[in-house]
């Protein structure tokens, strides 16, 4: 997704170029002047900054003289410095988290060597040096980053005979801090659910029938669904009955859909008994520990929360609403995901003029838990669209939200995590058996060895490392008692990921 209006053609040393504003998902507008080589297409390394200009760039021109472009916006004419230094920065540096709590870095280089290399490059975080790498290598990884819950400055500073160009990114750390984006296929996502089975998320398109299957990592289209059924909304997957099941616009009835093939298997009307009327159900989770439907109804002022019976019989019985309580000064916004480890709901907040401003933890009947974060990751949309934020699933220790603004779809880290561990498996050789009962116990009661992921140690997932871990796993070996909670029996992610223990 592009933003930009602006073209104009330079001469530059004989060399014909075309210069054209461009902006992306983060700028939400356009945001830099680029050049490319008209005969090749290739990108060259010259850049401008338009951010300093006060309104959005409509179009540019430079003059066959000189150092400056002028750019057109809605009111008025701005005269912009475009000096090409003789040092040119990195350019396109894009900073972000990964799961397990290292920060990475990745740009490209516009050096005077071969494919743009530079005699070496510095690294600066916060303005002090962490790194001096290869002037050639286009990426960097902070395994040691500073404790999660703010914002670094990331300074990537190209090296030639001594001097510096340097470019630099904010990001943010911890809950909130972007992980990742990818473009949505369809025109503009609208809802997300999750089959945590088959690592599969269910996106829905905006006022179309279609629902739209990606893989777990946003990074393969795995199918298409033709619902027939026009304008849906929100979307949730029944873990229990491995279902979709859909709302619409403006209608009071909810469909289960087949999630290989989207034919719709039945209708059922929101809030049986009277309370389904002129519910707009815009978002919806699926609550397993009490097998129930929670959605969002847009109809209700202020916003509300409802839940629906999903148990076999009782499809669509109202069971009750919610709303944070005044004093909170919440306001929930479109979007709302179950944790089911926590029993706890993950909802947009608006902050006024249905601009979502955060996310916020809330229990099941509306009041703030400890989760809560600034969506700012998402770039310029954030602040400037409405609803920018608007479906929301988790996996692990991320968060997918559906942006319709920027017709993307976001990962943001809820917490860092750790290496992908097998539950049980705490002396790290593959596999959860006897030897691991022997291992924890001897730590827990006769300080042996330290686990090098207490997180697999914690057999029970209850936050707590004690006599019923060792003991867990001893009555699963031998008396066919319940397995350990995930990851197990192969590696993953902790799913749990506001328990204090990490890998």
């Amino acid at each position: 997704v592009m933003y930009g209006s602006g073209i104009t053609f330079v001469n530059d040393g004989g060399v014909r170029t075309l210069e054209f504003t461009r902006g992306g998902v983060l700028e939400y507008a356009p945001a830099k002047l680029l050049r490319i080589d008209v005969a090749t297409g290739n990108e060259l390394c010259v850049e401008v900054d338009l951010t300093q200009v006060t309104e959005d760039v409509l179009g540019v021109i430079r003059p066959p003289t000189g150092t400056v472009i002028y750019a057109t916006g809605e009111t008025q004419i701005h005269k912009v410095d475009a000096t090409i230094a003789a040092n040119v920065p990195p350019r396109a540096l894009f900073c972000t988290n990964n799961t397990d709590g290292s920060l990475q870095l990745s740009w490209e280089n516009c050096g005077n060597g071969i494919d743009g290399a530079y005699d070496q490059i510095r690294v600066r975080r916060n303005g002090a040096v962490i790194g001096i790498i290869a002037g050639n290598l286009t990426s960097y990884t902070d395994s040691d980053p500073l404790p999660a819950g703010g914002v670094v400055n990331y300074e990537v500073a190209g090296v030639i005979a001594g001097q510096e160009a340097a470019t630099d990114c904010d990001l943010q750390t911890g809950a909130g801090g972007l992980v990742d984006y990818t473009i949505f296929d369809g025109i503009r996502p609208y809802d997300l659910a999750l089959d945590p089975v088959a690592g599969e998320i269910y996106v829905t398109d905006n006022g179309s029938s279609f629902i739209y299957v990606y893989d777990i990592d946003l990074t393969q289209l795995v199918r298409v669904l033709d619902t027939g059924l026009p304008s849906l909304q929100g979307v949730a997957y029944n873990t229990v009955t491995n279902e979709v099941v859909v709302t619409r616009f403006n209608n009071v009835n909810m469909a289960r859909i087949d999630p290989l093939t989207g034919i719709v298997l039945s209708n059922t009307p929101l809030g049986q008994n009277g309370n389904n009327v002129n519910r707009n159900a815009i978002a919806i989770t699926y609550d397993e520990l009490n097998d129930d439907y929670v959605m969002i109804d847009a109809a209700a002022s202020p916003v509300e929360a409802f839940r629906i019976n999903a148990e076999t019989g009782f499809v669509g019985q109202f069971l009750g609403s919610w709303s944070p309580p005044p004093v909170t000064g919440l306001l929930l916004g479109g979007g709302i995901c179950h944790i089911e480890f926590a029993d706890s709901f993950l909802h947009t907040i608006h902050g006024g003029g249905n601009i979502v401003t955060s996310i916020s933890e809330l229990s099941t009947v509306g009041f703030p838990a400890s989760l809560a974060f600034p969506i700012g990751a998402l770039g310029n949309s954030a602040t400037q669209a409405q609803n920018a934020a608007r479906g929301l699933e988790d996996f692990a220790n991320v968060l997918y939200i559906a942006n319709p603004a920027t017709r993307s779809i976001f990962r943001m880290l809820l917490a860092p995590g750790g290496a992908d561990f097998i539950r049980g498996d705490a002396n790290n050789d593959g596999v959860a058996n006897i030897s691991d009962v022997i291992f924890i116990a001897s730590y827990i009661y006769q300080s042996g060895t330290t686990p090098g992921c207490l997180d697999a140690a914690d057999v029970n997932d209850d936050g707590q490392l004690d006599i019923s871990d060792p003991l867990y796993l001893l009555m699963y070996e031998f008396t066919s008692g319940a397995e350990p909670p995930a990851p197990f029996p192969t590696p993953g992610p902790d799913p749990t990921f506001l328990d204090p223990f990490q890998c």
